[in-house]
């Protein structure tokens, strides 16, 4: 997930496109709240998991890695 690109690709001399279907993750839209204050919870996998779908959350919590389990802790809840 990148938040913004650059406007020109200069490896390839071609712009950039947008993904058809784009979910801009904000704290209105977010089904989960995280520790913002703590910058690597903002930007692991399990949290933007958590923030996008709490089902897919909650069900997955069995296969997770140690590193998951410890950046999970910086859920503080889910919507």
């Amino acid at each position: 997930m990148v938040p913004r690109v650059p406007p020109f690709d200069i490896t390839h001399f071609d712009l950039y496109r947008t993904l058809p279907y784009v979910f801009t993750i904000t704290d209105e839209t977010a089904f989960a709240q995280v520790n913002s204050s703590d910058k690597g919870c903002s930007h692991h996998l399990i949290d933007y998991i958590a923030m996008l779908s709490p089902l897919v959350f909650t069900q997955s919590e069995q296969t997770w890695t140690a590193d998951e389990k410890e950046c999970a802790k910086c859920v503080l809840g889910l919507r």
